[in-house]
């Protein structure tokens, strides 16, 4: 067995086994010759949470139709990444639902906007995605706070309950 092992030593070695007969000592795998090599990958992980599941815009009043539009403050993001983020927001269809009649049927996604201020400037939402934010290094948690404002116009928008799906996208460039 002695002839084996000097003329093989790395592949009993590598076979995981290590045998010790006697008293005191030791018998080791692996160590400074680096036989053994622990490899990881670790890949991209991003995630953004939004502070609300539906996000319900405050019922506008006669003089937000007269300034042309309403403001809501409206969710946060919270963006977790090992990496460089960005977050982009969209909606998913070009016009809002509305119903009963005779709300507008026609309320065009444009008339919702969003800013990361309260004062702005507001970005008009639409179907392609758009940048919300970006971070160029990693983050245990930033919280990206949104403002929401919807164009009103006394003759178009009518009474109803109007509704339209928003998705936000967190990618890891």
């Amino acid at each position: 067995m002695a002839v084996v092992s000097a003329a093989f030593p790395l592949a009993l070695r590598a076979q995981g086994s290590c045998d010790y007969n006697g008293t005191g000592g030791s018998c080791t795998l692996g160590g400074t010759d680096a036989i053994y090599a622990i490899n990881l990958t670790i890949s991209r992980a991003v995630r953004v949470a939004l502070s609300s599941s539906s996000i319900a815009l405050d019922a506008p009043v006669s003089g937000d139709f007269d300034a042309g539009f309403g403001q809501t403050v409206g969710p946060t993001l919270t963006v977790r990444s090992n990496s460089a983020w960005s977050v982009s927001a969209r909606v998913t269809q070009a016009q809002w639902t509305a119903s009963p009649a005779p709300a507008r049927a026609d309320k065009p996604a444009a008339d919702l906007q969003w800013s990361r201020f309260a004062g702005g400037p507001f970005t008009d939402f639409t179907t392609s995605n758009v940048t919300v934010e970006n971070g160029a290094l990693a983050t245990a948690g930033t919280v990206v706070p949104l403002y929401f404002r919807v164009r009103y116009d006394w003759l178009l928008d009518t009474p109803g309950d109007y509704s339209i799906p928003a998705q936000f996208t967190i990618t890891a460039p």
